[in-house]
């Protein structure tokens, strides 16, 4: 066991920490990438340089003997279930071009493209009805990206051009004014892909397509989102060739859809799921181990919440340039991917992203909405803040044991200042502030990754509900009629279908460790008791979101801390 204390409080030891930080800083140098916007691990000039493929696995090979060791623990459980997710993809591989051979390719129905049929699927009832708009409604509080939804209100509401009263009217039983004052209206505003837009991709001569829509949803009276309209350039205003879809448009509607979903999947995977939480953390994790001592309380704690991110972000480096196969799947040009990847870093607030602060900031505490994110989330917060206020009072009896914390500043600085995070604070002044960054920190690489990394099986490995990109131009013409096969070819008109597929299904194939799990022989006694008393609380939430999921009519399985790693794994 070591004896977990503060810096200031270690007289006997000062050097030795001294001596271990020294060497962590060179073992754990940082580069700035991604524009300059992101600090990210340094690694060996012969993993960075461009080189043949075959001189690239052996270069692989020499880091996971020669320079990982030393930096990531080897994981048996990591590796095992990795190499098993991998060798159960070759048969299915091998299935799925199968499928299209005798199926021929384009598909002729939607459903052919849920390429794993055979597999066991969690959500069949959708898969079969992916169209209806109930589950389009779902998706924004249950579905990979459930947190860009933000409330109208009366001081808030849409621009006029929109269109949004006589709509309202139309297709509800409130007029515009009594929904905005009753909390009713919900939008998700993709106007930050206009560089996306602007800058299309081609795969093998085929142009990609990518808009920046705005979507209008009505809290339905059983708390369900009815979708209202989608106009796909939220930037430009309404005319012929901007109009605004709605339900009434049939096939323009679903046509629409496409590109609303197609938007929400390229922004999840590159800012909300890559930027906002693995580059985040990679630098928080960065800052940790430079930092914070092997004794310290922190360190201690924060350390299981680590395990295999640096491997990981590294081991996939799909948005680092030159730009890889991975990158090809978005709707831009390769280049503009990785460029909107750095961008994200100007957009990020750590504090905004903190659960409370992100539910407020939004608009979306009406409790009459069903928001299984929200609603599930709030127990899951609570018990990781209560548990990680009683941790740190173990060890900060004063807010004069935090200011005289060098070791904490250092990290504080080190994070809110050198690595760019913004509103990560670069100095601590409270126990308060420290409760609330180290909750959120927890909170962010545990339940809110487990919810937008998991549940891609559900909704992203289904092209026609959430395709990467789209491969026609949209028609705006609502006099031009659309038949299914139009809606079809806006689908992927190649194999690049079977990539996305085996990509997502390796990333939610598996988890390693649980919310909660620590090695108790790293803390003293009066830690392990706060520890211990934690994981009794989650098992007792835990049941809680089992029984709300059994009365629910759409089961939102994420926030279970059953279901939810300690760390960003996957």
């Amino acid at each position: 066991m070591n004896k977990l204390v503060l810096p200031q409080h270690d007289r006997q030891d000062t050097k030795k920490r001294k001596s271990y930080l020294d060497k962590q800083r060179k073992l754990y140098e940082y580069v700035y990438k991604l524009g300059g916007n992101i600090a990210r691990l340094k690694l060996p000039e012969y993993l960075e340089k461009k080189q043949p493929t075959y001189l690239k696995l052996i270069n692989l090979l020499r880091a996971f003997v020669l320079w990982w060791p030393k930096r990531v623990p080897f994981s048996f459980e990591f590796f095992f279930k990795s190499v098993v997710r991998w060798t159960t993809l070759v048969p299915l591989v091998l299935l799925a071009w199968l499928k299209m051979l005798i199926k021929g390719f384009p598909f002729p129905e939607f459903q052919d493209y849920f390429l794993y049929s055979f597999y066991p699927y969690p959500f069949k009832r959708f898969l079969h009805n992916f169209d209806d708009d109930v589950y389009l409604g779902l998706q924004r509080v249950a579905g990979v990206n459930p947190t860009l939804i933000e409330g109208l209100t009366p001081k808030n509401p849409l621009r006029e051009t929109f269109q949004a009263q006589e709509i309202v009217k139309f297709l509800t039983p409130k007029s515009y004014e009594e929904a905005l004052q009753d909390s009713r209206l919900y939008v998700t505003d993709y106007s930050v892909l206009k560089k996306l837009a602007d800058n299309p991709g081609l795969v093998d001569g085929e142009t990609k397509y990518c808009t920046t829509p705005i979507a209008l949803y009505y809290r339905q009276d059983s708390g369900l989102l009815k979708p209202l309209a989608i106009q796909l350039y939220a930037e430009k205003p309404t005319s012929s060739e901007n109009p605004v879809f709605t339900p009434a448009n049939g096939n323009h509607w679903l046509m629409a859809r496409a590109y609303a979903q197609s938007a929400d999947a390229n922004l999840q995977d590159t800012w909300t799921h890559a930027v906002f939480l693995h580059f985040v953390m990679e630098g928080i994790i960065l800052g940790t181990y430079r930092n914070l001592a092997y004794n310290h309380p922190l360190y201690a704690l924060l350390y299981s919440h680590t395990e295999i991110t640096l491997l990981l972000n590294n081991l996939f480096p799909y948005f680092d340039p030159p730009p890889t196969a991975l990158t090809r799947l978005f709707a831009a040009d390769q280049y503009t991917t990785v460029a909107f990847v750095g961008q994200a870093m100007e957009k990020y607030n750590f504090r905004e992203q903190m659960f409370f602060e992100d539910i407020k900031r939004r608009k979306v505490d009406d409790p009459n909405l069903f928001y299984p994110y929200r609603d599930d989330g709030q127990l899951v917060w609570d018990t990781i803040y209560e548990f990680v206020d009683e941790y740190i009072r173990l060890y900060y009896k004063s807010e004069q044991d935090v200011l005289e914390d060098i070791e904490l500043q250092a990290w504080a600085d080190e994070i809110g200042s050198s690595f760019k995070i913004n509103g990560f604070p670069t100095q601590f002044t409270t126990i308060k502030d420290l409760v609330e960054i180290i909750a959120n920190i927890i909170f962010l690489v545990s339940a809110k990754h487990n919810c937008i990394n998991y549940s891609q099986f559900e909704y992203h490995t289904f092209m026609p509900n959430n395709p990467f990109a789209i491969y026609e131009p949209p028609i705006t013409d609502l006099n031009k009629p659309i038949f299914k096969e139009n809606l079809i070819k806006l689908l992927s008109p190649n194999k690049l279908t079977t990539l996305i597929q085996t990509y997502l299904f390796y990333l939610t194939g598996f988890k390693i460790n649980r919310l909660g799990d620590y090695p108790l022989e790293k803390f003293d006694d009066q830690a392990k008791e706060v520890i211990q008393k934690f994981q009794l609380k989650l098992k007792i939430i835990s049941k809680e979101i089992e029984r709300r999921n059994r009365d629910r009519d759409f089961p939102y399985p994420h926030m279970d801390p059953a279901n939810i790693p300690n760390s960003i794994t996957a």
